[in-house]
C-alpha cells in the first residue's frame, strides 16, 4: 500500500495552477471570433440554399402551369421550364457561395462564356 505524500500533491497542484494561469488565450479568442464569423456565414448560406431551392422549384412549377394554361406544346413547355429551373438554381447557388465569401466574378464570367458557346 502506498502512502500519499500531501506535500508532493500540494506542490503538483500549485505547479498546475501556475501553468494554467500562464496560458495565453489570445489565440483561442481569435479562433472563437473566426468561428463565429464564418459559422454565421455558413448558416446563412445554408438557409439561402434551402429556401432558394424551394422557391426555385415552386417558381418552376408555377411557370409550367402558366405555360400549360396558355396551351404551349408539351415539349416546348418542358424545355422552357427546364431552362427556368436550371437558371434559378444556378442563381441560388451563386448567391449562397457569395455569402460564404467565394469570389464570384470569375465564376460568372465562366458561365457567360459557356452561354455563348
Amino acid at each position: 500500500m502506498s502512502i500519499i505524500n500531501t506535500e508532493e500533491v500540494i506542490k503538483q497542484t500549485e505547479s498546475v495552477t501556475e501553468n494554467l494561469s500562464s496560458i495565453d488565450y489570445t489565440n483561442a479568442i481569435v479562433l472563437k471570433n473566426i468561428a463565429i464569423e464564418y459559422g454565421t456565414n455558413l448558416i446563412t448560406a445554408v438557409f439561402i440554399l434551402i429556401i432558394g431551392l424551394f422557391i426555385a422549384k415552386k417558381a418552376s412549377n408555377v411557370f409550367s402551369t402558366i405555360l400549360k394554361k396558355k396551351k404551349f406544346d408539351e415539349s416546348l413547355r418542358t424545355f422552357l421550364t427546364s431552362i427556368v429551373s436550371v437558371s434559378l438554381r444556378i442563381l441560388v447557388v451563386i448567391t449562397a457561395l457569395g455569402q460564404l465569401g467565394v469570389e464570384m466574378t470569375s465564376f460568372i464570367a465562366l458561365l457567360g462564356a459557356a452561354g455563348l458557346a
